[in-house]
């Protein structure tokens, strides 16, 4: 199981971010730059919901990421219309740290894109 798990983050269909508590980037892959717009450098230290108002596909993550009630749960969304004019969504995982008082310290977000032109490259 950790070995598929682990093909799975390795996988170019598999972008991640993972955010602090203020929604600072502390690390990503190049996978979830591309996804969201940007390169990888000039995403990291940036607040994720700078990069997020940006572009309107984002609004639920946004939503997600701006209410302090649902940084305190993990859930698993799709972006419907992220591929317009396609029916492949994105779907986004959102994975929160939590510390020993339950206080929220940041999230883990995993940016999945299972469209024809990513699983193509990902068969190639």
């Amino acid at each position: 199981m950790e070995a598929n798990r682990r093909q799975r983050i390795k996988g170019p269909d598999i972008g991640y971010v993972t955010i602090d508590a203020g929604c600072m980037v502390s690390s990503c892959n190049t996978q979830a730059a591309m996804i969201l717009g940007t390169d990888r450098d000039n995403l990291l230290d940036t607040n994720i919901l700078e990069i997020l108002a940006k572009d309107q596909r984002f609004e639920p993550l946004y939503k997600r990421l701006s209410d302090p009630v649902a940084t305190q749960k993990n859930e698993q969304f799709n972006l419907t219309d992220f591929h317009q004019g396609s029916k492949d969504a994105l779907t986004v995982r959102v994975v929160s740290f939590l510390g020993p008082e339950k206080e929220y310290q940041g999230a883990y977000i995993g940016l999945i894109d299972s469209s024809e032109a990513v699983t193509a490259r990902s068969l190639a």
